[in-house]
């Protein structure tokens, strides 16, 4: 079992750090995930922070958006260009980020009216470029093709457009593509990407700040918080009306 795999590992890297005289660990996903509800994390007898993960945790303070309305609220921007044939490339499963960010999906299309097609749902894969041209392999080889693709990460969406380059679509009129996160890659490649942003340096600082705080009050006295920060969405030119037989379908 691949996710039992994947926690032991967690668990040994988290010991060994604490051996090694670690006094506090801030995660990155998916760790936080696997450790979360384990044995071993209870016995680490050490503070535990994360940052950009997709759920609150019983036993790891998390600092982090809210991916469901991120993910809602950018696809929105999407359908109000008038698309209504939409796809979306969602990433592995252990983050907890994937299944959030699926949800607000979802949510749009239901707000919408829109009917949800799974043949448009790629939810296996990495969040990496080479997974982001299989998936465009995949949906836009289909002759009634998606207008627009929303993609879980900037690297999916990289490898949406390389892909759809390609093959000799022209971006954004052809095919809007947004990403999720606004890494550096996000305003490089072109079209630069219409994105959320996550603040994932703030999260980090505060992270750290939680963690320093509860090394000065004992584990006895650490108090497990889940806080939210803001997501914001960058507009750039990766984002067009849809094709005007599209727009007009109800």
């Amino acid at each position: 079992n691949e996710v039992i795999v994947a926690r032991d590992g967690a668990e040994r890297i988290a010991q060994d750090l604490v051996r090694s005289g670690a006094d506090a660990l801030l995660l990155v996903p998916p760790f936080a995930e696997q450790l979360s509800g384990s044995a071993a994390l209870a016995s680490l007898g050490v503070p535990l922070a994360t940052i950009a993960t997709g759920m609150a945790m019983p036993d790891v303070t998390t600092v982090r958006i809210d991916n469901h309305a991120a993910m809602l609220s950018i696809t929105q921007r999407v359908i109000a260009n008038g698309h209504r044939r939409i796809a979306y490339i969602a990433g592995p499963d252990p983050y907890s980020v994937v299944a959030a960010r699926l949800d607000g999906f979802r949510a749009a299309l239901a707000r919408h009216g829109l009917s949800e097609d799974a043949a448009l749902i790629v939810e296996h894969g990495d969040f990496d470029y080479l997974s982001g041209i299989a998936a465009a392999q995949s949906l836009l080889s289909n002759p009634d093709r998606p207008t627009a693709i929303i993609c879980s990460s900037d690297d999916l969406a990289a490898g949406v457009i390389a892909h759809a380059q390609t093959i000799g679509l022209r971006l954004p009129r052809d095919l809007t593509v947004t990403g999720f996160d606004d890494t550096i890659l996000a305003s490089r490649i072109f079209p630069p990407l219409t994105v959320v942003r996550q603040p994932v340096e703030e999260m980090a600082f505060r992270a750290t700040q939680c963690l320093i705080a509860a090394l000065g009050k004992g584990a006895e006295q650490t108090i497990i918080s889940d806080e939210l920060f803001d997501h914001v969405i960058v507009e750039r030119q990766s984002v067009a009306a849809a094709p005007e037989h599209e727009s007009m379908k109800e």
